[in-house]
């Protein structure tokens, strides 16, 4: 298929439990949900994809292979469900920051002053926009969560990892960020691969990662694609 962005082939997390992907194949701009019960591997499932657990097998993204490349090589954004934002930056400066910073590291340099503004139209568009000078302790769950989605995508990454992306939000930013996530995926042409619950994202998904335990050892955990 020439059409493929993202494959996962004979895919293994080795981490306290294992964690296996035989086959998945997703074009560019697609929604890949990840459906399993609590405590099944998801988060471990997304912790291999960004390089932060020992894998093995097959693991491609437009075509070139990621098993052995470390976290920061991978292109890729990731959203945990703990946020990880910098404590001692204001929201603003979480959100542009690592965009900048790879501008400095040799990167892609673009203006700091331009950075800012596009962080802030970013923020304004998730309704943050009388929180561009707070600190990260005094936001709520839901304006990290907020503040954690638009730092992962601000840098364009070709991979987007989401954890429970849409947790501690209410209905209407719920849907505003889902929204601009679909979108995001679409304008930037990449994939998003997102663990969450509510039943009416998982009907937008292209391709389902479902979690399944038959036929296999206690301490394994497979995931097994498919498309609504």
């Amino acid at each position: 298929m020439s059409d493929v962005f993202l494959k996962l082939e004979n895919y293994q997390v080795n981490a306290a439990i294992t964690v296996k992907v035989e086959h998945c194949v997703a074009k560019v701009h697609s929604w890949i949900h990840v459906d399993a019960p609590s405590g099944f591997g998801k988060t471990t499932l997304i912790r291999g994809l960004a390089g932060l657990e020992p894998q093995v097998g097959g693991l491609e993204l437009e075509g070139r292979t990621l098993t052995h490349l470390q976290a920061r090589d991978r292109q890729m954004g990731v959203v945990f469900q703990d946020h990880l934002l910098f404590p001692s930056m204001t929201a603003l400066e979480n959100v542009y920051y690592g965009r900048w910073v790879r501008g400095q590291l040799g990167f892609r340099r673009e203006k700091k002053n331009a950075l800012i503004q596009e962080a802030k139209h970013l923020m304004d568009l998730l309704g943050l926009k009388d929180r561009y000078d707070a600190p990260i302790q005094g936001l709520s769950g839901g304006e990290r969560q907020r503040i954690a989605i638009l730092r992962a995508t601000y840098w364009k990454p070709k991979l987007l990892i989401l954890d429970e992306p849409f947790k501690g939000l209410d209905d209407q930013i719920k849907l505003k960020t889902f929204d601009y996530l679909k979108d995001f995926a679409a304008n930037e042409q990449v994939c998003v691969i997102c663990v969450s619950h509510p039943t009416d994202f998982k009907m937008n998904a292209e391709v389902r990662l479902q979690g399944i335990t038959s036929g296999e050892p206690s301490h394994v955990r497979k995931f097994v694609a498919d498309r609504p």
